[in-house]
């Protein structure tokens, strides 16, 4: 995930794996105070898909670049870097 501009706000991403579970995570700003970016990583299984702000809580001027999918990259890892616009 990528912080673009200066308004910080925690952030909630929905994991979901292969077998169809889901988990949440929280991002808390403080995540953001010395980098732009932060990395999940995903040890519990293979993932089918990753949202950004699933709730669309946050405001954001594209929605459109919140979800990740396997066939967004050419590799395939349950460790995963997402590079998102942030939420604004």
């Amino acid at each position: 995930m990528e912080q673009r501009d200066e308004l910080m706000l925690p952030m909630t991403v929905q994991l979901t794996y292969d077998d169809g579970s889901t988990e949440q995570r929280r991002v808390p700003i403080e995540a953001f105070y010395t980098q732009d970016t932060n990395t999940l990583r995903v040890t519990d299984g293979r993932l089918q898909r990753v949202a950004i702000d699933p709730n669309q809580i946050l405001p954001d001027m594209n929605r459109g670049n919140n979800t990740w999918t396997p066939s967004d990259t050419t590799g395939s890892s349950s460790t995963m870097e997402s590079s998102s616009e942030s939420s604004r």
